[in-house]
């Protein structure tokens, strides 16, 4: 669709430039033996699905209906119909003309498609993130200096960018469980979900932020958010779509249905709904540094994206966390030497760690938030939640980048 969408954008923009009498297009793509428009619903007018299906069956790809100004251009590779409204009728030569004009416009789109978009799932590839990543940090930091001479036009929050790396939980399993393909078929049926959260994101407050979704690769995505927003509204933007992917099994059987007709869904059987329970980690930073070279600040957040969605992996898997919290809230231990009274913190100076700054040590489940329930019978009952207590508290001797001894 997204594919379609470009092709009917450059064919808007060039043909009617190109040729002087082409006033209007319009494209119509098959799909489910049904003719439908770019909006993805079904044609209805009798007399266009008729000439539709005559551009289709025309041994040229072209159907022009007696005396009608609108002409007709089938796109094979497309599966589509391209329809052009003229401002007199042509005739067949000029129509041909025409067909080899859209072709070229055509193979011109899909190569620009390709170019910007993963084949998989139809989201925005590495390099349109890293463009759009530096687009958006560009126009922060030159709506900074705005800002700062005009308070008045800030309507919540600053003018900031977000980032939000997206990993599945356990996709190797998935992959070596049920196979490649079911893979491939759970990797797109994501995109969905994602894209979906974000224009549902995006529909509630579209004039203070944008939110793009994009696939690194793998099991790897990212969203994108700029805008006035605070950290809590980014926080929750990544809650809310990490809520959304675990709510239900993915793919659902729709999505299934939707998906079965791509290659890579040959052959794959779609498991019980109890299999098909997907989570997947966030990792949320913010762009913070108070360099002006876009490329720097990009560095800088996709490394501090990583570090968080690290985080959220090592703590458990199926949640978010953000930058700023891992050195408040998730350092871990790693080593305990008990002869020299030494012990190893799994964070160091990329999270902001200082020589001589100490940390207090709570075992798992006391820190203050951890549920407490008990037995009754065959059920479990919640009565209260663990204390926070604290064991140790630890000052730090020597920072590394990614380690630090106390």
């Amino acid at each position: 669709m997204k594919a379609l969408k470009l092709l009917a954008s450059n064919l808007t923009d060039r043909l009617i430039d190109m040729h002087a009498h082409a006033t209007a297009i319009e494209v119509f793509y098959f799909h489910s033996k049904k003719w439908k428009s770019l909006d993805g619903l079904e044609v209805s007018d009798r007399i266009i699905k008729a000439n539709v299906d005559a551009s289709r069956k025309s041994a040229e790809g072209v159907y022009r209906p007696t005396g009608e100004r609108r002409a007709y251009f089938y796109l094979k590779s497309y599966e589509a119909v391209v329809c052009v409204d003229f401002s007199v009728a042509i005739k067949l030569p000029v129509q041909r003309n025409i067909k080899k004009i859209i072709e070229r416009i055509s193979v011109d789109s899909t190569n620009q498609f390709k170019a910007t978009h993963d084949q998989l799932t139809g989201l925005k590839n590495r390099s349109a993130f890293d463009q759009a990543l530096l687009e958006s940090l560009s126009g922060s930091i030159t709506k900074e200096g705005e800002d700062a001479q005009n308070p008045d036009s800030i309507s919540s929050g600053n003018h900031e960018v977000f980032l939000i790396a997206v990993d599945i939980d356990h996709f190797k399993m998935v992959n070596d469980r049920f196979g490649h393909g079911y893979g491939d078929l759970v990797l797109a049926a994501l995109s969905w979900r994602l894209e979906d959260a974000a224009k549902e994101i995006q529909a509630l407050d579209a004039d203070r932020y944008l939110v793009d979704v994009f696939r690194l690769g793998g099991e790897e995505f990212q969203v994108l958010i700029s805008g006035y927003l605070q950290d809590s509204d980014a926080i929750g933007i990544a809650e809310r779509i990490c809520d959304v992917i675990r709510r239900s099994a993915l793919p659902s059987t729709a999505e299934y249905q939707s998906l079965s007709s791509r290659d890579f869904a040959d052959g794959v059987i779609l498991p019980h709904e109890s299999d098909r329970k997907v989570t997947v980690s966030m990792g949320v930073s913010i762009a913070g540094s108070q360099s002006k070279d876009s490329k720097i600040v990009a560095a800088q957040l996709k490394r501090q994206a990583d570090l968080a969605l690290y985080s959220a992996k090592v703590g458990g898997r199926n949640r978010v966390r953000y930058f700023s919290q891992i050195l408040s809230d998730y350092a871990r231990v790693n080593s305990v030497d008990p002869v020299n009274g030494v012990i190893s913190l799994d964070i160091g100076k990329e999270i902001g760690v200082k020589k001589g700054q100490e940390f207090f040590v709570y075992p798992p489940n006391y820190d203050g938030s951890t549920p407490f329930f008990i037995g009754e019978g065959r059920s479990t009952k919640r009565v209260g939640t663990y204390p926070r207590y604290r064991v140790a508290r630890l000052r730090t001797f020597d920072v590394q980048e990614e380690v630090s001894f106390c």
